[in-house]
């Protein structure tokens, strides 16, 4: 079990963000959810902007999805 937790928390220490300063306004990308069962459907995402500070060290990513 403690090397099945060592390899969670490596294997998670390498999942990459897209970073927060690259996002612009106007960027288009496909999302992914389950809306139902195990069923998966894409939705389309426009990034609207970002508001910045929004809280302690905590911004907000406006974006509309269709």
């Amino acid at each position: 079990v403690p090397a099945a937790v060592a390899l969670a928390a490596a294997l998670s220490a390498q999942t990459a963000f897209f970073p927060l300063k690259d996002l612009k306004p106007g960027m288009l990308a496909t999302g992914r959810t389950v809306f139902s069962g195990n069923h998966v459907e894409d939705f389309q995402v426009e990034i609207l902007g970002v508001l910045e500070n929004v809280g302690p060290k905590q911004s907000l990513i406006l974006a509309q999805l269709s």
